[in-house]
């Protein structure tokens, strides 16, 4: 491990930590939270990263928690749904019932628009929230960036 590199990384006691390539000594990964991030190799002495893909997975973290609060505002205005309505939406009538009063069943007994556009319903990449009625408790997912059913779906779990 280059002691220049690591004590830089390492200095403030974050999450970051360098890993150097086992079969490369002028190779490496910076890692952050123990996920590999950022392959960094070494040329004339110092150590270097591509650039562009740490803007990248900048702005992949900050959209992913964009989605985040998207879901939680959401969440918050599905509960205040159900103190109006006396139910949360069905599966059926999704995430629309925030926004214009639902005419199918279960009907609420009071309804209050609780979302000024459609565009909320939207993720960060463009694709919609999904929306169940899971065992009479809302689920809200980010298909993530892919927009496909995959292990980097976003949910809040409450």
């Amino acid at each position: 491990l280059d002691e220049v590199v690591s004590q830089f990384i390492l200095k403030d006691g974050s999450a970051l930590s360098f890993q150097p390539a086992q079969d490369n000594p002028h190779q490496g990964m910076l890692t952050f939270g123990g996920d590999a991030r950022f392959p960094m190799y070494r040329k004339d002495g110092r150590w270097y990263c591509n650039l562009i893909k740490v803007m990248e997975s900048i702005k992949l973290d900050a959209e992913k928690s964009q989605a985040e609060m998207d879901i939680i505002s959401l969440g918050t205005a599905l509960q205040s749904y159900r103190r109006f309505a006396g139910t949360y939406p069905s599966t059926k009538q999704g995430l629309m019932a925030l926004l214009r009063k639902p005419t199918t069943e279960p009907r609420p007994r009071r309804w209050a628009q609780l979302v000024a556009k459609p565009e909320a319903f939207k993720d960060p990449w463009g694709n919609p929230y999904r929306y169940q009625l899971v065992d009479g408790k809302p689920v809200i997912t980010s298909l993530g960036p892919d927009g496909i059913v995959s292990k980097d779906d976003i949910s809040v779990e409450e």
